[in-house]
């Protein structure tokens, strides 16, 4: 498949155009005197034609699916956590409708029909 720069991309960020796009990864964070946690974070780095690039992150913890104890206590957590509960329900419509949106499929399938006339035309 070949890389192409993203439509409008100032000149100054060619050497920087692969990080443009979404990017997802998972991980395990901890420090000292703090409990080891799985987490997700998705990131997404955009441009608007200036000469600099922007982003968005989101992490998200992750409560092991074979730990009840901790699903219990994330739970436990949110109902006594108003702002909290209300960020993460933020998020999450967020995320759906970034995720889901009709747009995003619309652009989803141009980028697959771009690679499949890319095979063909070679």
């Amino acid at each position: 498949m070949a890389f192409t720069l993203p439509d409008g991309l100032a000149p100054e960020m060619y050497p920087l155009a692969w990080l443009v796009g979404r990017w997802h990864g998972e991980g395990v964070v901890g420090y000292p005197g703090i409990e080891e946690t799985a987490f997700t974070q998705d990131l997404v780095v955009d441009h608007d034609g200036g000469p600099y690039l922007s982003y968005t992150s989101t992490i998200r913890l992750v409560v092991a699916p074979d730990d009840a104890a901790a699903l219990a206590a994330a739970i436990a957590t949110l109902l006594r956590d108003d702002a909290l509960r209300s960020r993460l329900a933020r998020a999450g419509e967020g995320d759906a409708h970034d995720r889901f949106s009709t747009t995003r499929y619309g652009q989803r399938l141009l980028s697959v029909l771009d690679e499949v006339l890319d095979d063909v035309t070679g």
